[in-house]
């Protein structure tokens, strides 16, 4: 099993796995097969360097089927995600759902003799910033860092994706609740103020049980004479948490040792008066 792990700094700018890194394109193409209802496009960037797989028509299973729009493939896990012992693939989308439904999808494709099967469908956040693991059950699932933004608003958060015969592909948060992110994208002031909380960098140990370790910056900055009153620009993170989540088996869950670092997370989002809802 392949891992691929990224840790984005910049959180407006994220790498994804590359495609070519599972499989050649002959194989992507079946892949692709698996997931587009017409004929799929093969393009090359203008610069050549990589190679871009998209549905050319959006395909029967997402919110805009039919339509003329790209349903383009952005990054690609391999594992044994459903159950033991299968070849899969998770493969995510941007484009052909609304915003409200994530701007994109994931598809669980399956290895079956020379041909891939498509085995699931979930409408999300494309899963583009990701760590892979085992787990008890000899099963992949992923870790993802993911991200939304709403008026120059922007939010952060932790979801745990894994897939079963019966339910196929399932998402749940992690430390939704702290409301990681900022205003510094173009957003409204927060009572005369521009901040950031930001989980910067995150990993996972493999450990018994597995540990993930991320990294928390936050900052804030008074601008008391904002014209327009909006925040462009990044604001210096002087303030830094670490917070440490255990695998229970089925999912992660913060230390006791972590508890600490989460009541100062809270702390310090009291540094602005105004409630964001992220």
């Amino acid at each position: 099993m392949k891992q691929f792990v990224w840790l984005a700094l910049v959180m407006t700018s994220f790498q994804c796995p590359a495609i070519a890194d599972i499989a050649p394109p002959t194989t992507t193409q079946t892949m692709m097969q698996a997931v587009c209802d017409r004929k799929m496009d093969l393009t090359e960037t203008p610069a050549g360097v990589k190679t871009q797989f998209a549905c050319s028509t959006c395909p029967r299973f997402t919110e805009s089927k039919g339509r003329k729009e790209e349903f383009v493939l952005t990054s690609a896990y391999d594992g044994a995600f459903s159950k033991p012992g299968v070849s899969e693939v998770i493969m995510t989308f941007r484009g052909c759902e609304s915003h409200a439904s994530g701007s994109g999808g994931t598809v669980l494709v399956r290895k079956s003799g020379k041909t891939w099967k498509q085995v699931a469908y979930l409408a999300s956040q494309s899963l583009e910033d990701c760590l892979s693991f085992k787990t008890g059950r000899e099963t992949t699932e992923l870790l993802c860092r993911k991200n939304d933004m709403h008026a120059g608003t922007f939010s952060v958060w932790f979801a745990q994706v894994s897939a079963s015969e019966k339910k196929g592909l399932t998402e749940s948060s992690l430390l939704r609740e702290l409301e990681f992110g900022g205003n510094t994208a173009g957003g409204e002031l927060a009572n005369k103020k521009c901040f950031e909380l930001v989980p910067e960098t995150f990993r996972i140990s493999k450990t018994n049980p597995l540990k993930v370790e991320i990294l928390v910056r936050g900052g804030i900055s008074d601008q008391t004479s904002q014209d327009p009153p909006v925040c462009e620009t990044s604001v210096e993170k002087n303030f830094a948490f670490k917070i440490e989540l255990r695998y229970n088996g089925t999912r992660f869950e913060p230390t006791r040792a972590s508890q600490l670092a989460i009541k100062s997370v809270h702390d310090f989002k009291k540094s602005w008066s105004v409630k964001q809802t992220l």
